[in-house]
């Protein structure tokens, strides 16, 4: 597996706050060609897929078009995510299916975005807990070896992220910039569409921003998301 994800594993366990952990993630992946990853709690029935962000460093345009072309419905990964133990080639992924041209497009349309090569790790854990790391970037280095150290560290990152995560009950959740925009709207008043318009991104793009908001926090309503980013010093009122 390499030195490298050895000594990347012990480092791990001396890390003690979230943002370490994603740049040292980040920093171990990179010798291994990937540029960007995303870590996400799933449902396991693909029918309902929904996902919990826990760290992603994916590009903006590219998350904001897998949302908006709901391609998460047609996405051969999200199939392949429910039914593998092993990591996946999102080639691989796309070979299992039918190849159809809407799925083949999802995978064009992320190497317009330096994305060609990506590969996902499952996570299982009890109670029917599902997760998964998608590890992507123009070039992978995809030997046996290679492969084998991204699956661990992706395993060992995905724990220890949750670890700290629940144990930080105080502190305020990191929201991205379009999410503290879409809050600062809702704050006042503006619909989703209202929002969509001023920030030139689609109804469903907005609404998205908004619901991610509130997983974070953990709250059932925008109203709520917007007293907790605002007595968190996120937005201003």
């Amino acid at each position: 597996m390499g030195l490298a994800a050895f000594e990347y594993i012990d480092r791990l366990q001396r890390l003690d706050e979230p943002q370490a952990v994603r740049a040292a993630f980040a920093d171990a992946i990179t010798a291994l060609g990937v540029t960007s990853f995303a870590l996400l709690e799933v449902n396991p029935n693909p029918e309902a897929f929904q996902r919990t962000v826990i760290d992603d460093t994916m590009p903006v345009g590219w998350k904001e078009r897998y949302f908006e072309q709901k391609y998460a419905a047609i996405d051969p990964c999200v199939r392949a995510i429910a039914s593998s133990v092993e990591p996946f080639l999102w080639s691989e992924a796309l070979a299992r299916s039918r190849r159809e041209k809407p799925q083949r497009r999802i995978y064009d349309e992320a190497g317009s975005f330096g994305l060609n090569q990506g590969l996902c790790v499952p996570i299982y854990g009890p109670n029917r807990y599902m997760a998964f790391a998608t590890l992507a970037g123009p070039q992978l280095d995809l030997a046996p070896t290679s492969r084998a150290a991204l699956h661990v560290m992706a395993l060992y990152t995905h724990n220890r992220l949750l670890t700290l995560m629940q144990t930080e009950t105080t502190e305020a959740p990191t929201l991205t910039r379009r999410e503290r925009e879409c809050l600062t709207w809702v704050a006042q008043g503006k619909s989703d569409w209202e929002i969509g318009e001023i920030l030139k991104i689609s109804e469903r793009t907005a609404h998205w921003y908004i619901e991610c908001a509130k997983r974070k926090f953990g709250v059932a309503t925008r109203i709520q998301a917007v007293v907790n980013a605002a007595a968190a010093g996120l937005i201003g009122v």
